[in-house]
């Protein structure tokens, strides 16, 4: 650039070198170190090669009308009709539950209530208890029992290790007691929790199967009031009647 010299005078301005290597003759890219170096060095020179040549038409190719006779000449399958999400759901739980229903009718085929040993010995004169808690004991049970009559025995069951499942069978004396515990012990509470009573529908009703072979009452507890109870027992205690005059 050229502008105005020292003094007020006229002429070349003197050039000044800047960077950091401005007292160096050398440049700056001979002192980066070598694998930095290396990103600045020119690729190598591409290697020639002659052109291709065009290939000449090979007259050995033929056609496919050699191979017709392997084609299919059957129609095509139909097509899988569409069947919408909601139906594809429902469609899957009736295969579900006909495959459930399957197993536990191959279950419930080697089930003989009458051949436990560990049962009570009167099958008419015995309530069922459900819904237990773990911490109930045998000798919690005929405390809270004893009140509607004479028991003769008490069966607490237990899975293969020894543990609690949560009912039990309550052997009474006499009928009479049996309907009284049955129509004012259930929804009772026992160590926090309410049970749910019935009769003993194993040995005593055909057909009947429990809860884990896809049988039983199921539900929860409801509010019932005392004429439904009342309908309830006299259907049971009928029921009773008919299966012992059977027997």
């Amino acid at each position: 650039m050229y502008g105005p010299g020292v003094g007020g005078g006229g002429g070349p301005r003197p050039f000044i070198q800047r960077g950091p290597n401005s007292g160096s003759q050398k440049p700056a890219l001979s002192d980066l170190p070598p694998n930095l170096k290396a990103m600045f060095e020119p690729r190598p020179i591409i290697e020639y090669k002659p052109p291709a040549r065009p290939r000449k038409h090979d007259a050995s190719y033929t056609g496919v009308s050699q191979y017709l006779s392997l084609f299919e000449i059957t129609p095509p399958p139909a097509p899988v009709p569409f069947v919408p999400p909601v139906e594809r759901k429902i469609q899957m739980k009736e295969k579900l539950q006909a495959l459930h229903a399957e197993k536990n009718d191959l279950m419930a085929s080697s089930w003989d209530p009458s051949a436990n040993p560990k049962a009570t010995e009167n099958a008419y004169l015995t309530l069922f208890v459900g819904r237990l808690s773990y911490e109930t004991t045998e000798k919690k049970l005929r405390r809270e029992f004893e009140s509607y009559g004479t028991i003769r025995n008490i069966v607490v069951v237990d899975d293969q290790d020894g543990k609690p499942r949560g009912y039990a069978f309550i052997e009474f004396e006499k009928e009479e007691d049996l309907m009284n515990a049955f129509k004012k012990s259930d929804g009772k509470k026992i160590d926090g929790r309410r049970i749910v009573v019935d009769v003993e529908r194993g040995r005593t009703v055909r057909g009947w199967r429990p809860a884990r072979f896809g049988g039983g009452k199921g539900g929860r507890v409801a509010i019932k009031s005392k004429r439904v109870l009342a309908e309830e027992s006299a259907k049971a205690a009928a029921t009773m009647d008919a299966e012992r005059q059977r027997v």
